[in-house]
């Protein structure tokens, strides 16, 4: 009997049920009813069942149905069917005020976003109905049901995106299109604050997602309001980071390269016009031709030691942020020479080859404007950044290489509110990663101002970048073939040096510096030793990834070759600037300084002329740019000008410029007499080459007292 039971269970359970909300279905139920059923239980029961249609006509067919199977039994004649209607219809009405809205309202919701890309939990406020078919719905208290906007539209992400100042929350917009059955997310982040206000959640628009206009807004606004304050002012929202430029995201990911996979829970906010929306665009239709040519466009440059160190470049961009705290400032590679020889076409090969990307890299020294350069590094961020023609940079610009090698432009404001400004944070990097410059003369000899210590930073390379077999027809056939075939290695690239461990990385670059030490090279080669290793450990493991031949040997020679060149001039820096200090020495020895502690002296040994060298003791030299020139055996000032920049490469002279310097006036110098017009050597730049009281050399002869 048991057998009999289980199995009549399993066959009511496989049974379909109807749904009684459909005609049809409705229809048969009540006919296979027994007339014990007609009861007026069953009556109230066909009033609920009405009460929470949406449309009139189908509560008409359903009361219409119900009453021709009650007339049909002889429960009620053709002549009460008007009468019982109306009674019906405002039953339903009553039944439709005293629904329990919000626990229907929760059945709506589960309903209609169990298939939501974004995992949420929300609440949907009281008097709010969703609709897939029909949008969001509000019941009046009267029962009126009003359409407030005819799709869904719900925030459902938080974004964090450090591009936006205006300290308002940011939230993601998602709506059902119900023509193509799906979710589809709004492309902009908007405030939380304006989507409350009617006038400002406009800002949906014209983006062909959403269209509220004068219709909708109001109504929408104030759903709005009433769901932010059901679910807690979204706090318990999933937060999203959007991303505005290239680079590692907080995932571990890299934009544009390794982010598809979050598809479109990729919050990109770059503006159309902008560097990062040009990279986007461009990265879209990458890579191009196939991986094979690409490897023979390497083969066919695998000895050309100049490309594998701009490859290097281009490899080792987004492996100096992992190489913290060891190398705490960006690295600088400087291709110069003489004019059209392909320095410019082989750094854009290389980051062409790479990438995908060459213009989009590329900026020009040519009109720049500081503000500029900035965007453009922070939006290339992590990507080789080239700088084209340095021998055009203009004064304003000449601190900008400096700053770019140390990954920030410095104090400024930013504008914090609407008509407020604050100072900028210059805690954080602005760019991290391999800035590559190009030009006639060295990128040192242009950045006077800023440029103290540019040696140590900067790996200047000196050298053809194309055999000289190579044509003008040669070179534009390879960058044919590398236009064709682009963009194939940055993803498996990028793939690669994301699962390498810091640390490891680190011991191998370190292993790799021991073939850089030279015994006899100064501090200002040890400097560069971390940077070229870097460049090497990448072109050695591509070779590895890759399966290409670049000699890696030529790239170290050429390396090693330029930073003892750089050695080299700072030494010609040493000689020139102790050839100074010692001429100056011979005749400051017989003077004592004066109350105010400086010497001043006439170079010429006028007694009566003015003074054309102060010594301030421990804080500056000023020397007339004519005593310089009388001591280096210069005729004019042309004949200075490449002495006083290497001066400043190797950060013993600060500003080549000479002004007037004042000194502390004597009872003998006063007014204009007290100031020399010339250069400022300060004393911490050149205390090395200063002698001291001990030294025999200055103190032999019997002070002077000026």
């Amino acid at each position: 009997m048991s057998d009999r039971l289980d199995e009549l269970i399993a066959e009511y359970k496989s049974t379909p049920q109807p749904d009684l909300t459909k005609l049809d279905d409705f229809k048969e139920h009540i006919s296979n009813l027994n007339n014990g059923d007609f009861t007026s239980h069953f009556e109230k029961f066909v009033i609920k069942l009405t009460s929470i249609m949406d449309k009139v006509s189908d509560q008409d067919n359903h009361l219409n149905c119900y009453l021709n199977e009650k007339i049909k039994r002889g429960y009620a004649g053709e002549n009460d069917r008007k009468q019982l209607l109306s009674e019906f219809k405002e039953a339903i009405k009553e039944t439709q005020k005293t629904i329990d809205r919000r626990i229907l309202s929760a059945i709506r919701f589960a309903d209609v976003t169990d298939d939501l890309p974004v995992p949420v939990s929300l609440g949907i406020p009281e008097d709010y109905i969703l609709d897939k078919e029909h949008g969001i719905i509000k019941i009046a208290p009267d029962g009126r049901k009003i359409l407030v906007c005819p799709y869904i539209v719900l925030p459902v992400q938080i974004v964090v995106d450090s591009s936006d100042t205006s300290g308002d929350k940011l939230c993601r917009i998602i709506r059902w299109n119900k023509a193509q059955n799906k979710w589809q997310y709004h492309p902009y982040q908007i405030s939380m604050k304006h989507i409350q206000d009617p006038n400002e959640i406009t800002r949906l628009n014209g983006a062909g997602v959403i269209a509220i206009g004068k219709k909708y807004n109001k109504g929408l606004a104030e759903f709005m309001v009433d769901f932010i304050n059901e679910n807690n002012m979204l706090v318990n929202l999933p937060t999203n980071v959007a991303v505005h430029s290239c680079g590692w995201t907080e995932e571990g990911l890299f934009f544009p390269y390794t982010t598809q996979e979050k598809g479109e829970d990729l919050i990109f906010t770059g503006k159309q016009g902008t560097t990062a929306y040009a990279i986007k665009q461009a990265a879209e239709k990458l890579p191009v031709g196939s991986m094979d040519e690409a490897k023979n466009i390497i083969n066919i440059l695998s000895d050309n030691a100049v490309f594998a160190i701009m490859l290097a470049g281009c490899l080792s961009a987004p492996l100096v942020t992992k190489m913290n705290p060891i190398l705490k400032e960006n690295i600088g590679i400087d291709l110069y020479g003489k004019t059209t020889s392909g320095k410019t076409t082989i750094q854009v090969l290389a980051a062409t080859l790479v990438y995908g990307l060459g213009d989009e890299l590329k900026s020009s020294w040519s009109k720049a404007t500081i503000g500029g350069i900035w965007r453009k590094a922070e939006a290339v961020n992590n990507l080789p950044f080239l700088m084209d023609d340095s021998h055009v940079i203009v004064e304003k610009l000449s601190g900008v290489p400096h700053d770019l090698i140390n990954r920030k432009e410095g104090d400024k404001s930013t504008k914090i509110a609407e008509n407020s400004w604050g100072s900028k944070d210059n805690t954080n990097d602005q760019y991290v990663g391999v800035v590559m410059f190009n030009g006639e003369i060295p990128i040192s000899s242009k950045a006077p101002l800023d440029s103290a210590g540019i040696y140590g930073r900067v790996l200047m390379i000196n050298h053809p970048p194309f055999p000289s077999y190579y044509n003008y027809n040669a070179v534009e056939q390879l960058k044919d073939s590398v236009e064709s075939n682009k963009g194939h290695f940055a993803k498996p690239w990028i793939e690669f040096i994301s699962q390498i461990d810091d640390k490891e990385l680190k011991r191998e670059v370190s292993q790799i510096g021991e073939q850089f030490h030279d015994e006899d090279a100064d501090d200002l080669y040890g400097r560069l030793i971390t940077k070229a290793s870097l460049l090497v450990w990448s072109l050695k493991k591509f070779n590895e990834q890759f399966g290409t031949p670049i000699d890696t040997d030529k790239a170290i020679n050429l390396l090693k070759k330029s930073m003892k060149s750089m050695t080299n001039q700072v030494n010609v820096a040493d000689q020139l600037m102790q050839q100074i200090i010692d001429a100056i020495w011979e005749k400051a020895c017989t003077h004592t300084p004066n109350e105010n502690g400086q010497i001043l002296l006439n170079f010429d040994g006028e007694f009566m002329g003015n003074p054309n060298i102060c010594y301030k003791i421990g804080e500056a030299l000023i020397i007339h740019q004519t005593i310089i020139k009388k001591i280096l055996n210069k005729k004019d000032d042309n004949e200075l000008k490449p002495i006083k920049q290497t001066l400043v490469s190797a950060e013993y002279l600060r500003d080549p410029k000479p002004k007037n310097h004042r000194f502390a006036p004597t009872e003998r110098y006063r007014g204009n007499e007290s100031r020399i017009f010339g250069l400022l050597f300060k004393y911490e730049d050149i205390k090395e080459f200063i002698p001291t009281e001990e030294d025999e050399f200055l103190w032999s002869k019997k002070p002077v007292t000026v």
